[in-house]
């Protein structure tokens, strides 16, 4: 069983045929890592789409670039996975690496 520990991320389709990035905080963040993921939401050219509950979206044509953003964003947001609803199944993404100095 996997579970995301700070946000939701999804990928979907809608019925004109473009593919969505969502994502959305699941439990409380703190100002700082609030801060933190709208910069990165706003880095990925995403829009708000609401507010409470937050959510960041980004739309493109081809699964293949939504899954590419999807993948970089977990990765990103230290989440081990996300739902890909156009395929009905969850996809696992290997976390950023960290650097050892």
């Amino acid at each position: 069983m996997f579970e995301c520990r700070k946000y939701r991320i999804e990928l979907w389709q809608c019925r004109s045929g473009s593919f969505h990035v969502l994502i959305q905080p699941i439990k409380y963040l703190g100002k700082d890592e609030f801060k933190r993921w709208i910069r990165l939401c706003k880095q990925n050219f995403m829009d708000l789409v609401s507010r409470r509950p937050w959510q960041f979206d980004c739309a493109y044509s081809t699964h293949a670039e939504a899954l590419a953003l999807a993948r970089h964003m977990t990765s990103q947001l230290d989440e081990i996975a996300f739902f890909d609803r156009v395929k009905a199944q969850v996809q696992i993404v290997t976390p950023k690496e960290t650097r050892i100095a």
